[in-house]
């Protein structure tokens, strides 16, 4: 009896050390500061630039492979050099301001970030009509 208490003690042991030992694993983890703009008013045919915050909070570094937008009135673009653990930088998403009425479009960024492989981020608004010549 003592011998099978000793060995599942052992056993779990060793399983709780294992298991610790790989959530230290290194890993990007990608998070934003928020996923969804909204502007309520945009001028028609004004330089639209929305732009989404984020930092990589893991401990590897954060590479993003790309970022695709909803539509051919949206283009999406983020950084091309690696972004090392702690650092911060942005996703800029420029919409064409030539198409008037309500937006609400979407680019996904896709990463190496293991529980954020992909994720989409929204923009919401409101273009105005032109305003009129005299």
């Amino acid at each position: 009896m003592k011998n099978s208490a000793l060995i599942f003690i052992l056993f779990f042991g060793l399983f709780a050390f294992t298991n610790k030992k790989n959530s230290k694993e290194k890993h990007p983890e990608i998070k934003f500061k928020y996923e969804i703009l909204e502007r309520k008013n945009i001028e028609y045919n004004g330089d639209q630039l929305f732009l989404f915050p984020f930092k990589n909070k893991g401990n590897d570094t954060l590479l993003i492979s790309n970022v695709q937008s909803s539509c051919g009135c949206v283009v999406g673009s983020g950084p091309r050099e690696p972004i090392p653990p702690r650092g911060k930088n942005v996703i800029k998403v420029k919409y064409d301001t030539k198409r008037v009425g309500s937006i609400n479009k979407t680019v996904t960024v896709t990463t190496n970030d293991p529980l954020n492989h992909s994720i989409v981020l929204a923009i919401k608004g409101n273009v105005l009509p032109q305003k009129e010549q005299n």
